[in-house]
């Protein structure tokens, strides 16, 4: 299946679609409000490893959306959206990626991405996590950056033997170095069930 975004003439902002490349149709997964990208189809095991749907909304949270009626033709209905915490000091939603999209890690899924200042590319920014869960009220949020760096681009999650790990170029405006860095998550790959909550985390 290869998903993108429709925009019909004279709408404000498109909707997720699901093209089906074998009997060459297309279908419309979503119809609530807001400007989406990034979307991305993950196993979701607080759903017994359901077909869930994430994508990026307004470039400010992560919105998770579930086929309820699994009729063939419904919009999926939106089941959770995943915000940064009040305190988060860039909002600028970017480059989401899906950790271990097949499982997810402990039951959970996970989702990394890029908040940065604004939208220009080189804005100061950080990386963060974000996890689904089965508790609404206690959602995981981490930070990973260690806030060393004045741009940070193109997160990408790493599952380890022994935790998760996130991968992004960085650079340092003082020191003008930049290169590749590695950010311990603290997700534990046998242990994530009992992460919960937000906290800032180092490199």
């Amino acid at each position: 299946h290869f998903l993108f975004v429709q925009k019909p003439p004279g709408a404000p902002y498109g909707q997720i679609a699901m093209s089906d490349a074998d009997r060459g149709e297309v279908r419309v997964l979503t119809d609530d409000p807001g400007m989406k990208n990034d979307p991305g189809l993950f196993n979701a095991p607080e759903f017994g490893g359901e077909l869930l749907l994430v994508c990026n909304v307004d470039n400010s949270a992560l919105a998770i959306y579930r086929d309820e009626k699994k009729d063939g033709k419904s919009p999926w209905k939106r089941i959770a959206t995943l915000a940064l915490p009040d305190d988060a000091p860039y909002r600028f939603i970017s480059s989401p990626e899906t950790i271990a999209s097949a499982t997810g890690v402990g039951g959970v899924s996970y989702f990394s991405l890029l908040a940065r200042e604004n939208k220009e590319r080189n804005s100061r920014g950080s990386i963060w996590v974000l996890g689904l869960g089965s508790d609404e009220k206690n959602r995981f949020a981490r930070r990973v950056d260690d806030g060393a760096s004045s741009t940070v681009l193109e997160p990408e999650p790493f599952v380890g033997k022994n935790e998760v790990y996130v991968y992004f170029n960085a650079y340092n405006s003082l020191t003008r170095e930049n290169g590749l860095r590695r950010a311990a998550t603290g997700i534990k790959v046998e242990a994530a069930r009992e992460l919960t909550g937000a906290s800032a985390g180092t490199r």
